[in-house]
């Protein structure tokens, strides 16, 4: 039954995140940062480039 509960959370913050949500744009950054962080490190070998990708993506997708 838990599992339930934390899908139709993600479900109504992905909704959020949509709409323009401050909250749920922490919420999936907070989440995802540390593995795409390592993608981005691991194709550039660079910590602070790695960082700014991310940060730019993030920013991108929550301007559109």
């Amino acid at each position: 039954m838990r599992l339930i509960n934390e899908y139709e959370d993600e479900f109504v913050l992905l909704q959020g995140f949509q709409e323009g949500e401050s909250s749920a744009l922490k919420y999936f950054y907070d989440i995802h940062y540390h593995a795409l962080w390592n993608y981005a490190r691991n194709l550039i070998e660079d910590d602070l480039q790695a960082e700014d990708i991310v940060m730019e993506s993030f920013l991108k997708i929550w301007d559109r």
